[in-house]
């Protein structure tokens, strides 16, 4: 082993990291370690050297590159928010277009129409009819065609009676 002997405990305060940090790296060979059998278990015993160590420095990084990176990060978002607020300007203004389009569709549907189709059909309704529709009880069952011949239909008195013989 290269370097000082220190106790898991030692190197984890020493490193600035956790214990549990220490064991993974020691497992991923990130670390050198030697194990040592102790009463009740075994123990590490990790080699750190004197100045740096072997896949730690990205950890231990001065302050200013951690504040440099900070400030980049920032930066970057900063960028993002105003991206984000020019694109939200473009939406609200789609969304006025459109709230504008559907008050004037709302309008045309609330305006007074002319006839509907059935009423352009039969030729009933405002203006222009060809006149006016026969009352309801003018048509005879023979009128109504085979719907209605041999079906039980109910007279003014409010009984039954079969009207096949009208429709023959």
């Amino acid at each position: 082993m290269e370097g000082k002997a220190y106790s898991v405990k030692e190197a984890a305060e020493r490193l600035g990291c956790t214990e549990k940090t220490i064991r993974n790296r020691i497992r991923r060979g990130d670390l050198q370690a030697e194990r040592v059998d102790i009463p009740g278990g075994f123990a590490y015993r990790v080699a750190l050297p004197e100045r740096a160590v072997p896949g730690v420095e990205e950890v231990v990084e001065p302050a200013s590159l951690t504040i440099q990176a900070l400030l980049g990060v920032i930066r970057e978002k900063d960028a993002e928010i105003s991206h984000l607020q020019e694109e939200r300007a473009q939406l609200m203004g789609q969304a006025s277009m459109f709230q504008e389009r559907a008050q004037n569709l709302q309008k045309l549907l609330e305006a007074p129409k002319g006839r509907s189709w059935w009423q352009r059909l039969l030729g009933q309704g405002k203006g222009g009819s060809i006149g006016p529709p026969e009352p309801a009880a003018s048509h005879s069952v023979a009128s109504l065609g085979r719907f209605a011949a041999n079906r039980p239909m109910v007279d003014d008195t409010g009984t039954k009676a079969l009207r096949q013989e009208e429709a023959r």
